[in-house]
């Protein structure tokens, strides 16, 4: 995922400067976005891993460990 920021335009720009983006957070390298429910969540970038994007590998992931959900809840 970290390698994956840097193949996104926008997540290279909160990065780049993380104190002019207020509901971002940057820790140890990952990026953490506030969610509609005040939470912060981890971002997951627009990136490639094989030929696979990694969000199409994360849905896949929480799909198989945690069932369908609605897409609400998927944001979250």
């Amino acid at each position: 995922v970290k390698n994956g920021y840097s193949q996104d335009t926008a997540f290279r720009k909160i990065l780049a400067s993380p104190d002019g983006h207020s509901t971002f957070q940057v820790k140890d390298g990952f990026i953490f976005g506030m969610n509609p429910h005040r939470s912060y969540a981890l971002c997951v970038p627009k990136a490639k891993l094989g030929d696979r994007s990694l969000q199409e590998i994360v849905i896949d992931h929480a799909h198989q460990t945690l069932g369908h959900k609605s897409a609400e809840r998927t944001t979250e």
